[in-house]
């Protein structure tokens, strides 16, 4: 397909800056020890939609994943706008930034539309991808609270409300039981076994 390529290239050497921005809603929330940035958010954000989508293979996979993966985007000139900056925004700045970071390409055009779509919750795989940007911040709160972050707790029980789809809501279920160091606990009860050492009970 013929496309301007040297505006999506334009485009793309933009959206790199993104890793140079660190996430605001989280700082204030769990303090400035909380140093992820926006692309780094996007690619748990996009694990979700994989997770999602396999809980509900009726979901468009591709379609979800670029929902996933460009939903912030545009924060690269909009910045990152957490629930305080918007109560004083009247207007959405996030639809115009997004479409004119990307314009003057037929790509851009699809991706405006794809990105509208899930800003307006226009389909199943709009609401799913807002459910899934919302299990990233609550897999993140829940880190920092068994790291000892106390606040966190009232602050997953306020992100476990804005979830929408009954996916989202089961894996929420999960996240909330599951130790955020289990994984870790079982890697080194392997490693424990590998020297004939008995392994170690966690709680």
């Amino acid at each position: 397909m013929n496309d301007n390529l040297e505006n999506i290239i334009k485009a793309i050497f933009e959206a790199r800056y993104l890793k140079r921005i660190k996430r605001s809603g989280t700082s204030i929330l769990l303090g400035s020890q909380v140093k992820e940035s926006i692309p780094e958010h996007s690619f748990y954000v996009s694990l979700f939609g994989i997770l999602m989508q396999h809980i509900n293979p009726m979901l468009d996979l591709g379609k979800l994943l670029t929902m996933c993966i460009i939903h912030d985007v545009e924060e690269v000139r909009t910045g990152d706008l957490h629930q305080v900056n918007r109560l004083y925004y009247k207007v959405d700045p996030e639809l115009m930034a997004f479409s004119d970071m990307w314009k003057g390409s037929k790509l851009g055009e699809k991706l405006t539309d794809i990105h509208t779509e899930r800003h307006e919750s226009k389909s199943s795989e709009a609401m799913a991808s807002y459910d899934c940007d919302t299990l990233a911040e609550l897999i993140l709160e829940k880190e920092y609270l068994n790291q000892g972050t106390k606040e966190a707790k009232e602050w997953m029980e306020f992100t476990i409300q804005r979830l929408k789809t009954a996916e989202g809501k089961r894996i929420a279920e999960v996240i909330v039981k599951e130790r955020s160091t289990k994984w870790w606990e079982e890697v080194k009860n392997q490693i424990r076994g590998k020297h004939n050492l008995p392994p170690k009970k966690y709680e």
